[in-house]
């Protein structure tokens, strides 16, 4: 998986790179679901900004708020910091927000890591 992991207190920090599929994504956001510290869990970055392709599509995106969805009534204290620095990935998170929107998880959106760590902090 082109992804590098790492846990900073009670939020986690996915650095994806390279070519990603919507499978990938979702097996690696579901890994956190079945995680014992998931009820914990207080912030996620999601850093994109050294994908080189990302290979979803919108139903994808659809696919992966319903699953967030259903994580957000075990664990609605939840904000979720997306990094980009490609525009075409910027519209997919949109897409992902207004699927959200109404529901307890936070979700914002960023072009520097640092300031996306800081936010889920």
């Amino acid at each position: 998986m082109p992804c590098d992991i790492e846990w900073r207190g009670r939020s986690i920090h996915w650095k994806f790179h390279g070519a990603i599929t919507s499978e990938q994504l979702i097996k690696t956001y579901s890994s956190l679901y079945g995680d014992a510290r998931f009820d914990d869990t207080r912030g996620q970055v999601r850093d994109y900004s050294q994908v080189t392709e990302l290979h979803v599509s919108f139903d994808d995106v659809l696919r992966i708020a319903a699953f967030d969805k259903a994580a957000a009534k075990s664990n609605p204290r939840m904000k979720i910091a997306f990094v980009f620095n490609n525009q075409e990935y910027s519209s997919l998170a949109s897409l992902y927000d207004s699927e959200l929107d109404g529901g307890p998880w936070q979700v914002n959106f960023f072009t520097c890591a640092n300031e996306a760590i800081e936010w889920v902090a």
